[in-house]
């Protein structure tokens, strides 16, 4: 909507329960992420259940340009992003190892525990150009994100006493436990995502 209340563009994201995460824009660049619970599920997926899917929808000058989904058998939830020039970053959880997206390809990622922190990254046409895990025997759950020239700043919370994360080289992390969830950040070298 224009500042003055005039409509610019109306889409959505068909589904029962829609949650819209985040939102941030670059240029003529407006990127929204969230969840949703499918109303669907591909044949691939025999379940009973309608677990929530994540969602990511770039806008250019006020229009949709694409939309993506990844989804499980299980919950996969996007939460947070972060732009640069050249790609789209994005924290999540996924508490499955097989991701299906709506553009026809198929991703396995690593499962650590209970829930694990998932980030992705996307170009500017919506490819996914890599998806990572990050998690430990616990839940581990990322909801913010930041980037800089040369790393991705992750932060959420953890009930793992050692986190890794894939596609990364020396990525285990030891936890100090405190509680039985802690707050945990993670530092990443942004050319290796």
């Amino acid at each position: 909507m224009n500042i003055d209340g005039t409509n610019v563009n109306e889409n959505i994201v068909a589904g029962n329960t829609v949650q819209p995460n985040n939102v941030a824009l670059i240029g003529n660049r407006m990127v929204i992420t969230g969840s949703m619970i499918k109303e669907t599920m591909p044949a691939s997926e025999s379940t009973s259940t309608n677990p929530k899917m994540a969602y990511i929808q770039l806008y250019e000058d006020n229009i949709l340009a694409w939309t993506r989904t990844l989804s499980s058998e299980a919950d996969v939830s996007f939460y947070s992003l972060a732009l640069d020039e050249s790609n789209i970053y994005i924290i999540g959880q996924s508490e499955s190892v097989m991701m299906y997206d709506n553009v026809g390809s198929t991703r396995i990622i690593e499962s650590y525990g209970n829930g694990d922190g998932m980030l992705a990254k996307y170009d500017y046409l919506g490819n996914m150009v890599q998806i990572s895990a990050i998690g430990g025997e616990g839940k581990d759950l990322f909801t913010q994100i930041i980037i800089n020239d040369n790393k991705v700043i992750i932060a959420g919370t953890s009930s793992s006493t050692k986190v890794s994360a894939s596609h990364f080289l020396n990525s285990n992390f030891h936890i100090n436990k405190l509680g039985e969830t802690d707050a945990l950040i993670v530092t990443l070298n942004k050319s290796l995502i």
